[in-house]
């Protein structure tokens, strides 16, 4: 629902000196074609669960004409906690890397599914953050030297963010679905992302949009 084109990418890739980017949920590739524009990403890979989003020529032709011959890209046709255990095993070195996480409700945003089907359709797959969180944690030692980026934080936790001031109705429609379900962490968020990634790591949410969550390097 928001995109990454929020942030200005290069302060924070000199800051950290990242070199990979990965991101789960390419949708139409605007995030995507965002990070390409900073050269100093190496190797760049995006995880799509929806085959048609996937092979959209329209998105792999964005992709030809931003990227540069020492660039990389790969789109992952998989759900993204699957797609994301494989390239952390097989594709991703251990070099400093941006990680946004943007994989939900697969079909609702694009192909007029209903949030509560997404999710009873695609069960951990339709709100797979915590488990990509998990699987980020494991693999690469607490991503100590990571950057990570959740978007959408209104599912997740409370706040004023700019989509429950605009579409009030909306916003509490899905986070009701959520509730259901009891997939709604509200204040406990933060609490879970310190059992992920230790208690003095640095967490800051940004409002703008659905909300974002920015986790720093240690």
């Amino acid at each position: 629902m928001g995109q990454l084109t929020r942030f200005d990418l290069n302060p924070l890739v000199e800051s950290f000196n990242l070199k990979n980017y990965v991101e789960t949920g390419t949708g139409l590739g605007v995030s995507l074609c965002h990070a390409i524009q900073n050269k100093s990403f190496r190797h760049l890979y995006s995880i799509e669960i929806d085959e048609k989003l996937a092979n959209s020529v329209s998105l792999h032709q964005n992709i030809n004409s931003a990227q540069s011959n020492h660039q990389s890209v790969s789109i992952v046709n998989s759900n993204s906690l699957h797609g994301l255990r494989g390239l952390l095993q097989n594709k991703v070195d251990s070099s400093p890397t941006l990680f946004f996480l943007d994989a939900h409700f697969p079909g609702a945003d694009f192909f007029d599914t209903s949030y509560g089907d997404s999710i009873d359709n695609n069960n951990t797959a339709g709100l797979p953050l915590l488990l990509e969180l998990a699987e980020i944690s494991n693999s690469r030692d607490g991503a100590k030297n990571d950057l990570i980026i959740i978007d959408d934080l209104f599912l997740f936790d409370s706040g004023e963010f700019a989509f429950d001031r605009e579409h009030p109705e909306s916003a509490e429609s899905v986070r009701a679905v959520l509730r259901q379900r009891d997939m709604f962490l509200a204040g406990s968020f933060t609490a879970v992302l310190k059992l992920f990634f230790g208690p003095r790591r640095k967490f800051r949410r940004f409002y703008e949009h659905q909300g974002y969550m920015m986790i720093f390097p240690e």
